[in-house]
C-alpha cells in the first residue's frame, strides 16, 4: 500500500495545500482577462457611438427642409407630416422592441436595425418627393427605434462597477449631444458640398454600415430565449439604474 511504503521507507506523504499548480504562474491566467476586459472597453465605445449616430441621423435632415420645399414645392403641412413620420414610427419601435433584445441578443438586433438605418440613408438619398420622403423617415425612425433600445440596453450591461453610473450618464447625454452634431454637420454640408442632399445620407450610411459590421466583433450581454414575440407587447418601464439621471435629462432636452 502506499501508506505503508511511505512509513517504512520513513518518506513523508505529500500535502495537500489545495492550491492548483498552474494557478501559482499568473502568467497563464492574465492573457484571458486582457482581451475580454479590452472588447467590453470597446463594446462600449461601440454602443455609445451607435447612440451618437443614430440621433444624428434623426437631426440630419432638419436643415434640408428649406431645400426640398424649394424643389419639391413642399408646404409647411407636407413638412408637418414627415417630421411627424418619423416621429411616430419612432414611438412605436420603442414601445414594440424595447425588450427584444433582451430574448434575440443584443447583436443581432443592433445588426439588423443598423442594416436598416443604412437602408433609409439611401432612401433619403433617393428621395423625390413628399411621398419617398416619408417612407424614408418611416424607416429610420423604425430602425432607429430598435437600434436604440438595444444599444442603451447594452450601455447598460456594461457597466464597470469601478465607474458606476457611466452608463446611465452615456445614456443620457450621447443622444443629446448626436443631435446636436448631425445639426451642425448637416448644416456645413448644405453650406459647403455640391450635393448635400445626398452627401449627408451617404456618410451616414456608411458610419451604419461599418457600425453593423463591428457589431459582430462586440461583446454579447444578453442570451438568446424564448418570448420574443410576446415582448413585442407594449409595457413602458425605467430600468432602476437610469433613473436618477432620467428627470435632470429629461429637463435638459425640454430646454
Amino acid at each position: 500500500m502506499a501508506g505503508g511504503d511511505a512509513h517504512h521507507t520513513g518518506r513523508a506523504a505529500p500535502v495537500q495545500t489545495g492550491v492548483r499548480p498552474h494557478s501559482a504562474n499568473p502568467a497563464r491566467t492574465q492573457p484571458r482577462t486582457r482581451p475580454r476586459t479590452a472588447n467590453r472597453a470597446a463594446s462600449f465605445a461601440l454602443d455609445a457611438s451607435i447612440l451618437a449616430a443614430l440621433l444624428a441621423a434623426s437631426s440630419a435632415p432638419t436643415p434640408l427642409y428649406p431645400l426640398y420645399q424649394d424643389r419639391w414645392g413642399l408646404s409647411a403641412l407636407a413638412v408637418t407630416v414627415v417630421f411627424s413620420a418619423y416621429a411616430l414610427a419612432l414611438l412605436l419601435a420603442l414601445l414594440t422592441t424595447g425588450a427584444l433584445s433582451d430574448h434575440l441578443g443584443r447583436r443581432p438586433v443592433l445588426a439588423g436595425a443598423l442594416t436598416g438605418a443604412a437602408a433609409s440613408m439611401a432612401l433619403l438619398a433617393t428621395a423625390d418627393g413628399a411621398v419617398s420622403l416619408t417612407i424614408a423617415r418611416v424607416l429610420q425612425g423604425l430602425a432607429t427605434g430598435a437600434a436604440t433600445s438595444a444599444a442603451g440596453a447594452a450601455l447598460l450591461d456594461l457597466e464597470n462597477p469601478r465607474r458606476p453610473g457611466r452608463s446611465a450618464l452615456t445614456n443620457s447625454v450621447t443622444p443629446a449631444a448626436g443631435m446636436a452634431a448631425g445639426v451642425l454637420v448637416s448644416t456645413l454640408l448644405v453650406r459647403y458640398a455640391p450635393t448635400p442632399t445626398v452627401t449627408v445620407y451617404a456618410l451616414l450610411a456608411a458610419v451604419f454600415l461599418a457600425q453593423a459590421i463591428g457589431v459582430a466583433f462586440m461583446t454579447e450581454t444578453a442570451h438568446r430565449h424564448a418570448g420574443a414575440l410576446r415582448s413585442l407587447r407594449p409595457r413602458p418601464s425605467v430600468p432602476a439604474t437610469v433613473r436618477r439621471t432620467l428627470p435632470a435629462a429629461g429637463a435638459a432636452v425640454a430646454t
